[in-house]
């Protein structure tokens, strides 16, 4: 969003989520995603999908999609200007080398989150049971 660095927000809480769900109810899928926590407690969501980068910018934290087995939630201290030059470089959706994995992984790559500290208690968390 184009107003953080504005206001003085930076990212201080990054989550990565990977669901379960089938394509046309036949087809297993995954889906990878991002929710962002602002220094001022906003949320930022962004999953990279076939008609590009879909957002929402709220107060609240948002709910993990049904089937969600894989949470990471990373601390840090990031720059919400990275994160806008990245989206905006991001080429289009493409099924075998630029989907939702490698955008949300390239994302983790560019705040160099790897080697970061996990949240508290918050590692692998399995959410489909």
């Amino acid at each position: 969003h184009d107003a953080l660095p504005i206001c003085g927000e930076t990212f201080m809480e990054i989550t990565y989520l990977v669901n379960d769900w089938t394509l046309g109810g036949v087809l297993p899928m995954q889906h990878h995603g991002l929710s962002l926590r602002t220094s001022k407690g906003k949320y930022l969501t962004l999953d990279f999908c076939r008609q590009g980068i879909d957002w929402w910018f709220g107060d609240e934290a948002p709910e993990a999609a049904d089937g969600t087995f894989l949470v990471l939630r990373y601390k840090t201290r990031a720059d919400p200007l990275l994160l806008l030059d990245y989206c905006a470089a991001s080429e289009p959706f493409s099924w075998l080398d630029n989907n939702c994995k490698t955008w949300s992984e390239g994302v983790i790559e560019l705040l160099n989150l790897k080697n970061a500290t996990l949240g508290k208690g918050l590692r692998t968390v399995n959410l489909s049971n």
